[in-house]
């Protein structure tokens, strides 16, 4: 049947397509309830897709680690400012933008990538960007995307204290997010962009609008949610807080 796009986005790897169901013929359809929040550590996983051209390819898998940065392509496009979701399920070409449901069936992610090295290990987009998207289309609103023009990565402690990160905010950021192995720190900031002169490269954050934040997820949401308006940002830069709007 044919498709037409609903929504592109910016930034992540992702689109919205609408197709009518009425179409589809000889088969029935089942819808999936999106579920970024059931993604965690050990949860089984299905990827279900046409796996190296197969027709139907159910793959299994582990979820290992929520917290990986988006993978490094080489060529062309690369996702950036947010966390890929890692699993072995040794998926293929062909499988990509398919659903990743866990045992009761829920989507709880989206199949982005794999390894080209023989290694057993996918990479899944999170749902909460494409959920936030889908609501707005259905609530016949415009899709609000937020951005200072800076790329950010998700850098280990032990590497955020080489960056100058101080004990007390260390301390402070683990006492808030016990399960958390990193921080957000500027890799690329765009020249004359808004955050050009305010944030440079090696920068950690540490709060957004007086909120402590390490995670991708949340900085998305506040920016998405203050467009024409002003972020307040505490970094620090050599062990030394700075403050930047």
């Amino acid at each position: 049947c044919d498709v037409y796009p609903v929504y592109r986005d910016p930034v992540h790897d992702f689109g919205i397509l609408r197709f009518d169901p009425k179409a589809i013929k000889y088969m029935p359809l089942a819808a999936l309830e999106l579920r970024p929040d059931l993604a965690r550590v050990g949860a089984e996983i299905r990827v279900i897709g046409n796996d190296a051209g197969e027709k139907l390819s159910i793959l299994s898998g582990v979820i290992s680690r929520l917290d990986r940065n988006a993978p490094e392509y080489g060529e062309g496009y690369c996702d950036f400012n947010t966390n890929y979701i890692q699993a072995a399920a040794a998926a293929t070409g062909g499988s990509s933008g398919s659903p990743v449901v866990n045992l009761d069936g829920y989507a709880i992610a989206l199949q982005a990538g794999g390894r080209a090295d023989g290694a057993a290990t996918d990479y899944f987009l999170p749902l909460d960007r494409p959920l936030r998207a889908l609501d707005c289309i259905r609530r016949g609103e415009h899709v609000s995307r937020g951005t200072i023009q800076c790329q950010w990565m998700l850098k280990p402690f032990d590497e955020c204290r080489r960056l100058g990160l101080t004990p007390e905010w260390e301390a402070a950021i683990r006492k808030s997010f016990p399960k958390e192995t990193g921080m957000l720190v500027a890799e690329i900031v765009l020249p004359k962009g808004p955050a050009d002169l305010k944030i440079e490269e090696g920068d950690i954050l540490i709060k957004v609008n007086g909120e402590l934040l390490t995670q991708f997820i949340r900085l998305d949401a506040i920016l998405d949610s203050s467009v024409g308006g002003k972020v307040k940002l505490l970094v620090q830069r050599g062990g030394e807080d700075l403050n930047v709007e």
